[in-house]
């Protein structure tokens, strides 16, 4: 207890008197959680067989890495598939328990500017109790609404990472102001968002708020300074993570076979370095991707059949290999967790940070598109099966994972803020107004989410025949 007590005095001396009572209560709160053990979010659930022949691949039809197989006289002309392009062996029980529907909140964009107590009661009402954060900004809301019946998975923005990961004095104080205070809560701290896309220019970076263009090389630090801060605060056992886009797949050849994915020669590199720390933390922290199959679709290259996971007319489904897919996200999830394999990453679990589809301002954003694409991504994060269970054969059928949908609320000003795409205002699940896109005559959420308190998920063998119903829109909540 004299440590305590002195720790606490000399926190108390660092800091301005508005923060002093945050100061005893998160280092309360930092003990409690050092002393209790933490189960990780992270386990590999799946185990790939790298013993497999090529040969044997290639009987077993584990997929294709020709550009071009479909209809061709001999899909593996090209040559045989990896070991990792053969379905992995899961425990699809234990990963269930810790798979769980996070969604991602943001009111900076917003228009009507609804009190951020009132979102999180909606989003509290709808089941939602995982929620991400792209910054601190909302914790204080979050923890009025829920208490501490929540977990909560913050990320500091991309614009810090220069003070980060060259300033530790600095990361110290973000952390004891920002995250110590709600650390019984926080559940993953996120360094950056998305940060490799700042390498393509100085006028993304700038839109990115990325800060710099040298944002790649300061992750790394960023991430070893903010653990080490949390060390210092008794916060040790808090994983650390980033979260990285889709496009650090390499997509050049065949863009949509799972069994020919590999990360980017150029970001290899830098996610070797992630990876090992990832893994030496203690719980290990999850590999977090996002993935659009809206941003496809947009570039010509799905149909919307697949994009949205609905059956074609022509009753064709798209395969690699023996492996069939109705939803182009099966492919893409499927897609990391093959090049992961190749890379020999079987000691991370991969998280789906961000996912979702708009519903107005582009000719294939409609209420309907968005709601099968919801739908149907909530059933996969649940370990459910689409449409036909015979035919619907992709590799880690049946496996539950957490997935955060993109995202809570409309942001009507975000096109007028970012000049983007006008479609980036509408990927909410609610209208700025509160109301659901998609409404249960009682008013909640029409997608099947596990709306008790375990966030449990529904067997393999589940299908769901929801259609949507569409919220009304009154004309004075029109935007």
């Amino acid at each position: 207890m004299q440590c305590l007590t002195g720790s606490a005095v000399a926190l108390q001396s660092e800091w301005p008197p508005k923060w002093r009572w945050r100061a005893v209560i998160g280092l309360v709160f930092a003990v409690v959680q050092s002393l209790t053990s933490i189960p990780s979010h992270a386990q590999p659930w799946c185990k790939f067989d790298l013993s497999v022949t090529g040969e044997e691949a290639r009987k077993r039809n584990c997929g294709f890495v020709c550009p071009n197989p479909w209809g061709a006289e001999d899909p593996h002309a090209c040559g045989d598939p990896h070991p990792c392009c053969c379905a992995p062996v899961c425990d699809k029980k234990e990963a269930a328990k810790h798979a769980f529907i996070g969604i991602n909140w943001s009111d900076k964009y917003s228009k009507l500017k609804l009190s951020r107590e009132r979102m999180f009661d909606i989003l509290k009402h709808n089941g939602f109790s995982h929620i991400k954060l792209f910054s601190p900004d909302g914790l204080a809301s979050i923890l009025r609404v829920y208490g501490s019946d929540v977990h909560v998975y913050v990320a500091l923005p991309n614009r810090m990472l220069t003070h980060l990961a060259s300033d530790e004095a600095y990361t110290l104080r973000v952390i004891q102001r920002q995250i110590q205070p709600y650390a019984h809560v926080i559940r993953l701290l996120i360094i950056g968002n998305e940060p490799l896309i700042c390498i393509r220019t100085a006028e993304w970076a700038a839109k990115q708020e990325c800060g710099s263009l040298n944002i790649p090389a300061k992750l790394l630090p960023a991430m070893r300074n903010a653990k080490k801060a949390l060390s210092k605060l008794g916060l040790g056992k808090m994983p650390v993570t980033t979260a990285f886009n889709g496009g650090i797949l390499e997509m050049s050849r065949n863009p949509w076979t799972p069994c020919i994915s590999d990360y980017r020669d150029v970001v290899k590199p830098i996610l070797r370095e992630v990876w090992t720390f990832l893994g030496q933390q203690s719980p290990a922290a999850p590999f977090i991707v996002n993935i659009y199959s809206w941003f496809a679709a947009m570039g010509g290259h799905l149909t919307p059949d697949v994009s949205v996971g609905v059956p074609s007319e022509s009753g064709r489904i798209p395969n690699d290999g023996v492996y069939q897919y109705y939803f182009n996200f099966d492919m893409q999830v499927e897609m990391q967790r093959v090049a992961m394999c190749k890379n020999n990453v079987s000691h991370l679990d991969l998280w789906i940070g961000e996912t979702g589809w708009p519903s107005a301002d582009s000719p294939r954003a409609t209420l309907t598109n968005a709601f099968y694409y919801t739908k149907h991504a909530v059933m996969r994060a649940q370990g459910m099966t689409l449409h036909n269970s015979t035919l619907d054969t992709i590799r880690t059928r049946g496996l539950a994972y957490p997935v955060f949908l993109f995202e809570a609320f409309d942001e009507m000003f975000k096109f007028e803020i970012e000049h983007g795409n006008k479609f980036e205002n509408n990927f909410g699940l609610f209208y700025e107004n509160g109301l659901p896109k998609w409404a249960t005559p009682d008013g909640l959420l029409s997608i099947p989410l596990p709306r008790d308190p375990g966030n449990s998920t529904e067997p393999e063998g589940h299908t769901s025949s929801t259609k949507p119903r569409v919220s009304p829109r009154r004309l004075g909540d029109d935007f």
